[in-house]
């Protein structure tokens, strides 16, 4: 790999998971899709489903006829699970991680204390900080939410 290059792949799974999402809410009642983060279910069933990742066009498409073929199935359950795994209690109100882009504000960000407490097998300094952390700030300089 030369020094300056810039890696590109995807992950098809993405997309066809975020589809089955999109799909299944819209068959749920709209009082109950209100207690559902969308973001929250597509991860939860993405970590529970085989990445394939593409480089190209042509291994776009044919990681999409793969998926499309072998794990419909599969994609269909982990998003059914994912949608009743997540449903919000509303007075239990989740805040979102920040985006990976921001992995290295975060590490910037992280005190010393903070990185000795992540080394421990129960760590809630660690997740108290990364929550409460103000100054994120995107790649393009707007404020993540």
């Amino acid at each position: 790999m030369q020094p300056n290059q810039v890696l590109t792949y995807c992950n098809v799974m993405e997309l066809l998971v975020a589809q089955e999402v999109h799909r299944q809410l819209q068959q749920l009642p709209p009082k109950l899709v209100n207690y559902i983060n969308p973001a929250h279910a597509i991860a939860y069933a993405l970590n529970r489903l085989p990445a394939l990742y593409a480089t190209s066009p042509r291994g776009w498409y044919l990681q999409q006829q793969r998926a499309k073929a072998k794990l419909a199935p599969q994609i269909i359950v982990a998003v059914g699970q994912a949608l009743a795994a997540v449903q919000q209690d509303s007075l239990n109100v989740v805040n979102s991680l920040p985006c990976a882009e921001n992995a290295e504000n975060l590490e910037e960000s992280a005190s010393d204390a903070d990185v000795e407490d992540a080394k421990s097998p129960v760590s809630l300094s660690w997740v108290r900080s990364l929550f409460g952390l103000g100054g994120i700030h995107k790649a393009d300089g707007r404020r993540s939410r």
